[in-house]
């Protein structure tokens, strides 16, 4: 074992570039999971809602620097080693099957009048968004200590929740409507923000040892987060928090029959006193009891799943359309990532997404059980996979296919049976949680 002197020594000596390309492999993740909910909340004050346009103000700079920050984080870490697995491949193959599908519909298709400005956007969130800093992190996972990378998350996390009870008052009154975190951030993106803060808390008091006065601000960070989850009004992020809950149950410890007891018998709780709960989901929010009571709010989306399911059963080799069309010109994603898949890229990608959503639930569990460092990673992918079978898309959350690919990189080192797995691999390997 080297000495502590030897180590300082060794660090001294790394050439600037490996410390600049370690600097952007953190900063690239860390915009990816919390980095625009922090700016847009930072410079809230500087939008109206009276004019939304003003968002562009921050939005667009931001994510011009978050895309220089993934192109960075490229650059210098070409010469590390890329980590591919059979999953990466279909990974990569079902991102080849969309933007075919795209580009189809985009440029060869003379049935659909959609505005060149949505394909514009469409490919600016598919391309620079999302897969630019996720193929960044493909090259630079060697340089990431997922510890380090928690507490680093953890701490702009809560830095932006304590900034949106702050500025937005709203939050801590009786909320009787949907409420925005801000200009920039609308109802869903709220509640999942709230919901990512509990969820870095959870992980953090289950799997860190820290003392007590650490412990309470972790608690305080997860109340605070756990009020703009309910106050923001959306419904998504609360069934979304049940399954990121279940998995993280059935993930906490190796003995399955037990974790497996432990939420059947919680879930029975939560039947028994259903009522209750969402009573005391009202105290706090009463905009939340309603919506989530409300019978026409699950029947909303009826019509665009029914138009997926119709576009991918007149075409179901290949898919048929991008989006769900509308006749006025408009075109809109069906709020569900495997309907759309299936809708776009036929019974192929249709099958690959379900199959890398399975192997995702099963090796996020798998990584909570051997207690590896980068398990609060795959909870994060678990939130944004059913957060995109209830809204959003696949396409356009950066997260999805960023934890995808670490998930799967990580689990393939777990799986060989690496040694120590809660103090990390060697750096030959892939790292974990080593210096």
């Amino acid at each position: 074992m080297k000495s502590k002197k030897s180590k300082i020594r060794n660090v001294a000596n790394t050439p600037l570039w490996v410390k600049c390309g370690i600097f952007f492999a953190y900063l690239n993740i860390i915009l990816s999971i919390t980095g625009y909910n922090f700016v847009t909340t930072l410079f809230s004050r500087y939008m109206s809602f009276e004019d939304m346009s003003t968002s562009r103000l921050v939005t667009v700079p931001y994510r011009a620097f978050a895309l220089g920050v993934a192109l960075m984080t490229l650059l210098l870490s070409l010469k590390q080693k890329i980590h591919l697995n059979k999953n990466i491949y279909l990974l990569i193959f079902l991102w080849i099957l969309i933007l075919i599908r795209l580009f189809y519909d985009w440029k060869i298709r003379d049935d659909i009048f959609v505005s060149d400005e949505y394909w514009r956007m469409t490919l600016l969130f598919a391309i620079p968004i999302t897969l630019i800093p996720s193929i960044g992190v493909l090259n630079s996972i060697e340089y990431i200590n997922f510890r380090k990378l928690l507490i680093y998350s953890f701490g702009l996390v809560a830095l932006t929740v304590l900034l949106v009870l702050i500025l937005n008052p709203d939050f801590l009154d009786e909320a009787t409507h949907r409420l925005y975190a801000n200009v920039a951030l609308n109802t869903i993106s709220a509640g999942h923000m709230g919901l990512t803060g509990i969820i870095l808390s959870a992980y953090l008091l289950r799997y860190e040892k820290t003392n007590l006065p650490v412990k309470i601000l972790i608690i305080l960070v997860m109340l605070m987060s756990g009020i703009i989850w309910l106050r923001a009004g959306s419904r998504g992020p609360i069934l979304t928090a049940a399954v990121v809950f279940a998995v993280f149950i059935l993930g906490v410890t190796r003995y399955k029959l037990l974790n497996l007891t432990v939420l059947l018998i919680i879930s029975l709780i939560c039947f028994l006193f259903f009522d209750k709960i969402i009573d005391f989901f009202g105290y706090i929010s009463p905009i939340i009891k309603q919506r989530l009571m409300s019978e026409n709010q699950l029947l909303a989306r009826d019509e665009l799943y029914t138009y997926a399911i119709n576009a991918f059963l007149d075409s179901p080799l290949v898919g048929r359309d991008f989006a769900v069309y509308k006749a006025d010109g408009g075109a809109v994603y069906c709020h569900n990532m495997i309907l759309d898949t299936f809708m776009q890229t036929g019974i192929f990608g249709g099958l690959i997404m379900i199959y890398l959503v399975v192997i995702s639930f099963t090796k996020t569990i798998k990584l909570l059980e051997s207690k590896a460092t980068c398990g609060w990673i795959g909870l994060l992918l678990v939130q944004n996979i059913m957060g995109c079978m209830v809204s959003t898309n696949f396409y356009g959350n950066t997260l999805i296919t960023m934890c995808m690919i670490i998930v799967f990189i990580v689990s393939d080192v777990v799986d060989e049976g690496q040694k120590d797995v809660r103090q990390g691999v060697k750096p030959s390997k892939v790292i974990t949680n080593a210096d």
